[in-house]
């Protein structure tokens, strides 16, 4: 197989086509998953996959020497190599090697300006400008900063390239909702991509939180576009299927507003997994499924306060929820009310 029918192939084409078309030049995504479940072996696959289409790609890793990104490089194109069975593969090796920069860095002595002036030097003296960037081990999100943010924003933008970074999750994090945890989903705004890989029993699973299409701005831009109708046209009733993708925090919240203020003239129906929007309601209804008579059945029920609490409790941590999430449930329901 030619290396054009190798890349139509792809599997990393459905993912492309799942963000609609890619990151997107100045776009920076996160790629998050516990300790040895594959960040990097699925950066070095998007990286790759770059690679076969001849884009330039600059691999930064923190704490891991050359020599081992490599091993990932070799590892992961020897496979696509054996499975596609491609033709000339080590002339297309070598192809991928011209077009891959790999630097590493101690984590004690990596910085966002060392950063910069190495794009710049391998722009300088080896004209080699990247199409897309790998920020493999940073940031650490329990330790970033916005200005640490803006700064990858600001790489990827005046790079005219796409960023990706990695992000550690672990047991003990505070989840949002989606099961982000809230030491990222705090700088959701600069995060044009989220992804998530879960591990199973035999395969791990990718989980795409955030789009570059589908992410907050589409919610939000839905909303407004509803509300505008809804305000020009007489409609008895609105129904919002999950608008709330992509956001959480205050922006949820102040969607959960607009929502309240839309039933002041219509019946709104909101479906939502959102703690936030869920607390403004005046009357909150819980979807469930059950087996009935060897057949699966989806119920609804109504919330009392008690029922309401535990619920949107459970939407921000676990079910059982925790302490802490009952109390802010509750905080929630007591400013809505």
């Amino acid at each position: 197989m030619f290396k054009k029918e190798v890349n139509e192939r792809s599997p990393m084409r459905v993912f492309e086509r799942s963000i609609h078309g890619g990151l997107g030049k100045g776009n920076v995504g996160v790629v998050l998953s516990r300790a040895g479940v594959g960040k990097t072996a699925f950066l070095v696959d998007i990286a790759l996959d770059d690679l076969m289409r001849e884009r330039k790609v600059l691999h930064v890793n923190i704490d891991d020497p050359v020599e081992k990104v490599r091993s990932f490089y070799d590892e992961v194109f020897g496979d696509l190599a054996a499975s596609m069975k491609m033709e000339n593969k080590d002339r297309v090796h070598l192809n991928v090697e011209r077009h891959r920069l790999i630097h590493t860095f101690a984590a004690d002595s990596f910085t966002l300006d060392k950063l910069r002036e190495g794009i710049a030097m391998a722009a300088e003296i080896m004209k080699f400008e990247p199409d897309v960037i790998v920020l493999d081990g940073y940031p650490r999100f329990s330790e970033a900063t916005e200005d640490d943010l803006l700064v990858l924003k600001d790489i990827a933008k005046k790079c005219d390239a796409e960023l990706w970074v990695s992000g550690r999750a672990r047991r003990e994090d505070e989840v949002d909702e989606r099961g982000v945890p809230t030491k990222v989903a705090r700088f959701e705004e600069y995060l044009a991509v989220i992804v998530k890989l879960e591990p199973e029993s035999d395969h791990v699973r990718l989980q795409l939180i955030k789009d570059v299409a589908s992410g907050g701005e589409l919610s939000r831009l839905t909303l407004v576009v509803k509300s505008l109708v809804a305000s020009a046209i007489p409609l008895p009733t609105l129904i919002f299927d999950e608008i709330d993708t992509g956001i959480s925090g205050d922006v949820a919240l102040k969607m959960g507003s607009i929502l309240r203020q839309l039933s002041n003239e219509h019946q709104v129906v909101s479906i939502t997994h959102s703690p936030q929007i869920a607390s403004k309601a005046n009357a909150h209804y819980f979807v469930y499924k059950k087996e009935k008579e060897d057949r699966t059945v989806t119920e609804v029920r109504p919330l009392e306060m008690e029922g309401r609490v535990y619920a949107i409790a459970t939407m921000l941590s676990q079910d059982p929820p925790s302490e802490s999430a009952i109390n802010t449930a509750k905080e929630l329901l007591l400013q809505s009310s």
